[in-house]
């Protein structure tokens, strides 16, 4: 996928979602910052729903 390339090696939604630094997991860049595994609820410019 060409998300992959640009550092995204798993996907969540778009407010949740980072590019992965070298040396990190693959599901690093998911909820980065977040005690969460799974996405909550968003509207446009809101921070996550928890």
């Amino acid at each position: 996928h060409p998300l992959v390339e640009r550092g995204f090696p798993s996907i969540g939604c778009m407010p949740c979602t980072r590019p992965v630094a070298e040396g990190e997991d693959a599901r690093a860049g998911r909820w980065s910052g977040w005690d969460k595994v799974e996405c909550g609820i968003h509207r446009p410019g809101e921070e996550p729903f928890l």
